[in-house]
């Protein structure tokens, strides 16, 4: 519910409202309130923000997924074992057969933006950055104006 603005306009009248004492709470409140903080504080480690777990268990978890993505690598032929030449194992015939097709467009794209690149005078690259750069600074700054036009209507 939106405070109203009128009690603004008349001193006598926010004075008055000002000397009110604060509603009281609800009777219920402090029962919720309080079943909810224990309920918090007796929720086991892992149910619980990972930056509150112990140190033990985050160096775990961290070292468990590295885990899982170097066997991910191995499995997919991406990581060479050490009897392996990486000239042979990264080669896209090799390591990357399933995905050829993906292999294929991303060189061809590669070949594109090559070829265009170098066909446009270095000027043009130059003006191009510069209207990005002018239409990501429009963007922030237009998102910093509503954010605080916001957070200015919002009652604190």
């Amino acid at each position: 519910m939106k405070p109203s603005e009128h009690h603004r306009d008349d001193p006598f009248l926010d004075r008055q409202l000002r000397e009110l004492p604060p509603p009281p709470a609800p009777a219920s409140l402090v029962g919720n309130v309080m079943r909810r903080v224990g309920a918090r504080a007796t929720r086991a480690w892992w149910q619980r923000p990972i930056l509150e777990w112990p140190a033990h268990a985050r160096w775990a978890g961290v070292v468990a997924l590295l885990g899982v993505a170097l066997a991910f690598g191995y499995l997919a032929g991406w990581i060479p074992t050490p009897d392996e030449d990486f000239g042979v194992t990264l080669r896209p015939e090799t390591s990357l057969a399933p995905w050829q097709l993906l292999w294929v467009g991303a060189n061809a794209f590669r070949a594109s933006v090559a070829t265009s690149a170098a066909a446009l005078p270095t000027l043009y690259w130059w003006v191009a950055g510069g209207a990005l750069l002018a239409i990501y600074g429009g963007c922030l700054g237009l998102g910093t104006l509503v954010y605080r036009r916001i957070a200015a209507e919002r009652p604190s």
